[in-house]
C-alpha cells in the first residue's frame, strides 16, 4: 500500500469525502505519523499545500476542540465578497462594454461578443 500511486488514489479519494479542517487534521497526522519527510510526502499524496498540512499540524497540537461546531467550517460572512460588493460600478461598465460589442439578436438573453483579441481591451489602466 505504500506505492505513492496508490497512496495517492486512496488519499484523494478520502479527502473527497471530507471537509476542508477535516482534510487538514487526516493530512497533518499522516505526516506527522511518517516522521521526517512526511509533510513532502503528504503534499504529493494529498495535493494539498505544505502550509495547509502545517496549518493542521498545529490545530491537532493545539489544546482546543477540534469539532466544527454548527456544522459550518467557515464563519458566516467569510469568504470572498462578491466583485459587485467591492464595486458597485461593475455591472454598468461590463454592461456598457457589451452594448458596444455585442452582435446578433439584441432581443435575445444570448449574447455573443466580439472581443477576443489583446488589443480590443475594454478595460484600460489608469
Amino acid at each position: 500500500m505504500n506505492h505513492p500511486r496508490r497512496l495517492t488514489a486512496l488519499f484523494r479519494k478520502v479527502l473527497s469525502t471530507l471537509n476542508e479542517a477535516q482534510r487538514r487534521w487526516l493530512v497533518g497526522r499522516e505526516a506527522l505519523r511518517r516522521g521526517r519527510g512526511g509533510i513532502e510526502r503528504m503534499v504529493e499524496a494529498s495535493g494539498l499545500s505544505k502550509p495547509t498540512i502545517l496549518k493542521g499540524i498545529r490545530e491537532l497540537g493545539a489544546k482546543r476542540k477540534l469539532a466544527v461546531e454548527g456544522g459550518r467550517v467557515r464563519k458566516p460572512g467569510g469568504g470572498r465578497k462578491p466583485i459587485e460588493d467591492r464595486d458597485p460600478h461593475i455591472t454598468r461598465l461590463l454592461e456598457q462594454v457589451m452594448a458596444e460589442s455585442t452582435v446578433g439578436d439584441p432581443m435575445s438573453p444570448l449574447k455573443c461578443e466580439e472581443i477576443a483579441r489583446p488589443e480590443n481591451k475594454p478595460f484600460q489602466s489608469v
